[in-house]
């Protein structure tokens, strides 16, 4: 128990950056990612990821709001508008990985 709460107060100090506009409008209109854009992505999926940590599925099902943002001292308004940000880069991993694998079959390359 108290390692659960150390570890919650410790997940409690990542701040997860909000994605430029730019992130949002190549998410937004299916446009190809550079480098720099997917970086941006990775880094700040990986925030949601260190933030939430286990409760991270069940923040992108919507289940227990309220309960998940009591645990993580949040408001639910707050956790409601990150649950919306994270669906958006959730699709923005979709499309990344789709033209991956675009591009590695127009190179003639395995598909996995």
């Amino acid at each position: 128990m108290t390692h659960e709460r150390t570890d919650l107060a410790d997940r409690a100090g990542t701040v997860i950056p909000r994605p430029s506009q730019e992130l949002i409008d190549a998410i937004s209109r299916g446009n190809q990612m550079p480098d720099t854009l997917r970086g941006e992505l990775r880094s700040i999926t990986g925030a949601f990821d260190r933030r939430f940590g286990e409760d991270l599925a069940a923040l992108r099902a919507g289940k227990a709001i309220d309960q998940l943002a009591q645990r993580h001292g949040l408001d639910p308004n707050v956790l409601a508008s990150a649950r919306d940000v994270l669906s958006q880069l959730d699709k923005g991993i979709k499309q990344a990985r789709a033209q991956d694998r675009a591009q590695t079959v127009s190179r003639g390359g395995p598909v996995r």
